[in-house]
């Protein structure tokens, strides 16, 4: 993201390559077929219910009559008790009165039973219900309907999928739900390194030892050394593991092996279900999706201490020339970010012995990684066009 806390130009969407994967799969018709049992099965549970011609079956059409009776019993029962319950004395005189309506539903409920061939229709219906439809082509049908329904219209930015966030408030800084305590006291801790490293964009940067030093938002080179040595070290602070709900987004389809990407895409282009994944020489980044972000660590109110603590954090900031951004452990305590004409600073304090950093700051993310997917290549059941 940007200094005005906007997507990158240049940066993927999960909500995008998504769209794209579910409307690209095509699942694989299964190469197998029912045995003659279970099509005779199939077949005499169609013959209760309808001739060859498609006509209704005297049994069948027995047993709609006998359940439209028994049906309209149990609503006319319903219809008096409701009427008698809108008045004291028909409700207390409802166990008499009511006794010819109960008979009338126990009635059709025997004619129903002993007459409309009640166990034989349900029987067979049930039977033709349970008919299984193969798993990728129903997880691909089911994924397009939860992304289509967990989109939501803003005005001026068009339907985009609604992801939350749990706790909802996480953004507030003095509302504690969900937030926990951390403290620790360490009495001798010693470091000696040098790094240095190349940071593109987004402040990503050094973060070793005591001390870190990172680049702003345009390419910049940024040297960090350090040689320190810290006694009674105290660190606390709050933080939050805020999870991430993409209600719109089923990845259970990603398990399956019977389903391909329409086009000219190979196995294991979404995800190849390892670390560090990069993107595939000849794959679209549009249907690059490795991993999913799942939480977001967070962190605020950080209180830094130790002995020496205003020496050592002058002696460093004068030596790194005040830092575009400088910090201790995973912990942000001056950040000064330019972007065009936009100047922002994110200050630190001293207070009572100790560096105070204020705010919530984002400390990295749990994500989940893919399945390998798709399990086949496309060209195994597409060719060229002519």
């Amino acid at each position: 993201m940007n200094n005005q806390y906007r997507v990158m130009p240049s940066a993927g969407k999960v909500s995008d390559s998504w769209f794209a994967i579910i409307h690209g799969a095509n699942g694989i018709p299964p190469s197998m077929e029912l045995n003659d049992t279970m099509k005779q099965a199939y077949a005499d549970a169609t013959a209760k219910l309808q001739d060859k011609d498609g006509n209704v079956t005297p049994h069948y059409q027995a047993y709609m009559q006998y359940e439209d009776e028994y049906k309209s019993k149990v609503k006319a029962r319903n219809k008096a008790y409701a009427d008698a319950f809108t008045d004291p004395m028909k409700l207390q005189a409802w166990p008499i009165n009511g006794v010819p309506y109960q008979d009338d539903v126990e009635e059709a409920w025997n004619r129903w039973t002993g007459l409309g061939f009640k166990e034989e229709i349900e029987k067979a219906i049930d039977t033709l219900a349970a008919q299984g439809i193969d798993p990728a082509i129903v997880l691909i049908d089911r994924a397009k309907k939860k992304f289509n329904n967990g989109l939501l219209e803003f005005m001026g930015i068009g339907e985009i999928p609604y992801t939350m966030f749990s706790p909802h408030t996480w953004y507030d800084k003095d509302n504690d739900e969900g937030w926990n305590k951390y403290s620790s006291e360490d009495n001798h801790s010693a470091g000696q390194y040098q790094d240095s490293s190349t940071s593109v964009g987004g402040g990503a940067g050094v973060n070793m030892g005591i001390w870190s030093a990172k680049g702003d938002f345009d390419h910049s080179d940024s040297t960090a050394h350090s040689n320190a040595e810290i006694k009674n070290l105290k660190i606390r602070f709050n933080y939050c593991v805020v999870d991430v709900h993409r209600p719109w987004l089923d990845t259970s389809l990603l398990n399956l092996k019977s389903w391909f990407l329409v086009g000219d895409y190979k196995k294991n282009c979404i995800s190849d279900g390892s670390m560090k994944q990069e993107l595939p020489q000849g794959t679209t980044s549009m249907t690059f999706l490795p991993s999913l972000v799942t939480s977001l660590i967070l962190v605020k109110d950080v209180f830094i201490s130790w002995d020496n603590l205003h020496s050592q954090w002058t002696q460093h900031m004068e030596s790194n020339q005040g830092s575009t951004s400088a910090g201790i452990y995973c912990f942000t305590a001056t950040a000064h970010l330019k972007y065009g004409t936009q100047d922002r600073v994110f200050e630190y304090d001293f207070q009572n012995e100790e560096l105070s950093i204020p705010g919530i700051q984002l400390l990295g993310y749990v994500s989940a990684i893919n399945p390998p997917s798709p399990q086949v290549n496309s060209s195994d059941y597409m060719k060229k066009a002519a």
